[in-house]
């Protein structure tokens, strides 16, 4: 609607802000949250910017269709993150050969090296157990803390339970400290 300024990102207006995106995905199958407190001067950059992005929000909207976002939190004490962020650093850098001259693979050492660095600590063993469900995932790795990182999954509405109850069992066969969250609406694949 018409506001005289954009909303301030204060908790009651985000949970607002979350209530309303709650709403429309009750009502509707598909829905791509809008960053909070966007805002155009007139509908006419608004109007540009779908035409623009057409393509692209169609796809969205096809990805999201009938799922919600579930979010998995992986903790781990801060020492055995860090532990394992260097094992995994050094055996990836061993690995993969890196410092050496073989000049036609060392892009490509590079890109590996960095996606195992990238990789979140014990997140395996909860993707393959979920895996029949996730239509999706966006993650995240964190190296401070005992977050160790975040995924986003992208499942069908009708199999929140199931998937809840699969990643939960993984978690505790794995010896996992996770925190699972949602269903909410798909804000991490809203920019697909």
């Amino acid at each position: 609607g018409t506001v005289r300024r954009p909303p301030k990102p204060t908790g009651a207006a985000i949970r607002r802000y979350d209530e309303i995106e709650r709403e429309l995905m009750r009502i509707y199958s598909s829905v791509l949250p809008a960053r909070f407190g966007t805002c155009t001067p007139t509908l006419d950059p608004l109007a540009a910017t779908v035409r623009d992005r057409r393509a692209s929000i169609v796809g969205g909207l096809h990805l999201v269709r009938g799922r919600a976002q579930m979010t998995v939190r992986i903790f781990s004490g801060p020492e055995s993150a860090q532990s394992r962020l260097r094992v995994s650093s050094e055996s990836a850098r061993n690995r993969l050969g890196v410092g050496s001259e073989y000049g036609a693979t060392r892009g490509t050492q590079y890109l590996q090296r960095r996606m195992a660095e990238a990789q979140i600590p014990g997140a395996e063993p909860l993707r393959l157990a979920v895996a029949q469900f996730v239509r999706a995932e966006r993650a995240e790795r964190h190296s401070q803390g005992t977050l160790a990182g975040t995924l986003y999954h992208l499942v069908p509405r009708s199999s929140v339970p199931a998937y809840r109850r699969a990643l939960e069992h993984a978690a505790l066969e794995a010896g996992l400290n996770t925190v699972v969250t949602g269903p909410w609406p798909p804000y991490a694949f809203a920019g697909s």
